[in-house]
């Protein structure tokens, strides 16, 4: 039983890094090229984006996804590992 339990914390360490830095882009980097390409893009590109939209898109769509990376994490995460 102990065997076959590293045997799983290995396997969860594997997958673990790398959704750890699709985690980091998910949540670091996107939204901050998304603040980005709307400043960017309402100055130069002539983009029709209003306030509003900038603030929901950055406070509830980056957020949900940073709510379901942790949650496939988890889900994944051995059950020995999760006490």
């Amino acid at each position: 039983m102990l065997a076959r339990q590293k045997a799983e914390a290995k396997e969860f360490s594997a997958k673990a890094a790398t959704i750890s830095v699709a985690f980091v882009a998910v949540s670091a980097v996107a939204p901050a090229m998304f603040q980005a390409y709307i400043v960017v893009g309402s100055a130069f590109m002539e983009m029709q984006f209003t306030p509003l939209q900038g603030l929901a898109i950055t406070c509830v769509a980056f957020p949900v996804a940073d709510i379901a990376m942790l949650s496939a994490i988890w889900a994944i995460t051995p059950e020995h590992l999760k006490g």
